[in-house]
């Protein structure tokens, strides 16, 4: 989209008073997205943050045009090893974090995608962890794409991937034991 006039900006919906708006808009792009894992809807945020940080601010990053998001990123202020400070996308061992959303329509425009890149890392935090996002959604892989594009230090890696078993190549099982192993 050539013309795009993109705004960054950080919402924090620790009050429930600001809860009813931001519900609206995030379950539109919700339903705009490529996302379809019911762990990226607003109302599931909510619990996250219910059972697993109760007393946290609930923030994200926003990326909007004209009133409409066209991005959105959970975010929850933690530091590393009580040091350095940090932003964690929300996540939990037992299912896949919530995805970053993004407008179906969008979501391969790279100055939409640098936008958020660059508003997540001028966050006045040093880091940035995305633990449990899906490595294989073309959300994930358009913003290491655009990681790539910067001068910001990055390491991204995938740890696992669960449900996965190559069948030929690196990696592969050498036979029909070792695959059932």
């Amino acid at each position: 989209v050539a013309s795009m006039s993109i705004q960054i900006e950080w919402i924090d919906w620790t009050k429930p008073s600001d809860r009813v708006e931001v519900r609206r808009l995030w379950d539109e792009l919700y339903e705009r997205s490529t996302v379809r894992q019911p762990t990226s809807r607003f109302e599931q945020i909510e619990l996250w943050f219910d059972a697993f940080a109760p007393h946290a601010r609930r923030e994200a990053l926003v990326a909007e045009e004209n009133g409409r998001w066209l991005a959105v990123v959970p975010l929850l202020r933690t530091s590393l090893h009580g040091m350095l400070p940090s932003w964690e996308i929300p996540h939990c061992h037992w299912t896949p974090s919530p995805e970053i959303l993004f407008d179906a329509e969008q979501h391969r425009d790279p100055g939409l995608v640098g936008a958020v890149v660059h508003g997540l890392m001028r966050n006045g935090r040093w880091l940035l962890r995305a633990n449990e996002l899906l490595g294989d959604s073309s959300v994930v892989q358009q913003v290491e794409q655009s990681l790539k594009g910067t001068p910001y230090q990055h390491d991204w890696a995938t740890r696992y991937e669960i449900g996965k078993v190559p069948i030929h190549g690196a990696g592969a099982p050498k036979n029909w034991e070792d695959f059932l192993s």
